[in-house]
């Protein structure tokens, strides 16, 4: 089946003849014509390359999604040789010159899959889908709201005195009740092992342990309480404290083996916490390598999504604020967020 009618309309003009294969009629072109619709082709495929893969189809595929939003394709012109042209050297287009309001993610994410060089485009066609779908960031939006470079400095500077001595300070809480919390201190607490405090796991000591295998954060203890605190309690507890961050966790028992689940949240005043990660792992009852899954469990939480390759030691650093910006560069460079990365 051609789905492509520009495609089926240009096979007679090709050149060709149709020949029986095993009983099914195919269409075979001449050596070097070169079948599809101009305007959406890779640069590579309008050459007439022989060997095309994935990141061919990315193109095409990001020239429509381009044209979706912006209403135009990202190439055009008056003849053939124009639009060749403008292909193959013409800039890569920004959908947000033409749709201002398209998301700033998406934007770099079509500027990447519409670079000339196969080599500088998502490695397939499943991490452009996922970078399209990626949020705006909160940056993202102030970056918008600024519309005049004084705003833009003004936001810079507010950025640069929120980092005093490598804390982050942020505000929370409302209705009169705001509070600078200081997200470099963890309050690490757990619901039970099965029910009994200071079970044989020993999570909290565990995921204490992990935590301190990185440097630029403090677990900080809450106090002493007559029981165990539930997710908001431990979360009120906090906020009265400053404490930025709680690390609260239940370990249910599932059959031969054992689940801890972990959730990382920003305290608040009153009322539930919000939640900034949320993962789990599973443990032999006879907890064989329950310290390597409680780091594993930490740096999904510390990172909230993939940890990093290299965890800590004495070849890689130990400062958590270092790892986390890597681990963002790299996150704005899979992108193609230049400027982010």
């Amino acid at each position: 089946m051609v789905a492509d009618f520009g495609i089926a309309r240009s096979m007679n003009a090709a050149g060709g003849e149709w020949v029986s294969d095993s009983g099914t009629n195919i269409w075979r072109t001449e050596t070097g014509i070169v079948l599809g619709t101009l305007g959406y082709m890779s640069p590579e495929q309008a050459l007439g390359a022989k060997q095309l893969d994935g990141r061919s189809d990315q193109f095409a595929l990001a020239c429509v999604v381009f044209e979706m939003l912006a209403g135009e394709p990202p190439y055009s012109g008056a003849t053939l040789q124009a639009l060749i042209a403008r292909i193959q050297n013409s800039r890569v287009p920004s959908v947000r010159v033409v749709r201002d309001r398209a998301p700033r993610p998406m934007g770099a994410a079509l500027k990447r899959a519409l670079e000339k060089t196969a080599a500088d485009r998502f490695s397939t066609c499943g991490k452009f889908g996922k970078a399209l779908e990626r949020p705006a960031s909160v940056f993202d939006a102030l970056l918008d709201v600024a519309g005049t470079r004084a705003a833009r400095v003004a936001y810079a500077g507010a950025a640069a005195t929120a980092m005093v001595g490598g804390v982050i300070l942020i505000e929370a809480g409302g209705g009169g009740n705001g509070r600078a919390l200081d997200t470099t201190q963890f309050a690490v607490l757990s619901a039970g092992f099965d029910g009994a405090p200071g079970g044989p796991l020993n999570e909290t000591a565990r995921l204490h342990d992990a935590l301190a295998r990185w440097t630029g954060l403090t677990v900080v203890d809450l106090g002493a309480t007559p029981s165990p605190l539930n997710v908001s309690q431990a979360s009120n507890r906090a906020f009265e404290r400053s404490v930025g961050r709680v690390i609260w966790m239940t370990t249910p028992s599932l059959g031969d083996s054992l689940r801890v689940h972990a959730g990382l949240y920003e305290p608040a005043a009153r009322g539930p916490p919000q939640v900034l990660a949320d993962r789990a792992i599973r443990l032999p009852r006879d907890l064989s390598g329950a310290d390597s899954g409680f780091a594993s469990l930490a740096d999904q939480l510390l990172f909230q999504g993939e940890p990093p390759a290299n965890t800590p030691g004495p070849n890689t650093t130990r400062s958590l604020p270092a790892a986390q910006a890597f681990a963002r560069g790299e996150d704005a460079l899979e992108r193609w967020d230049l400027e982010g990365a």
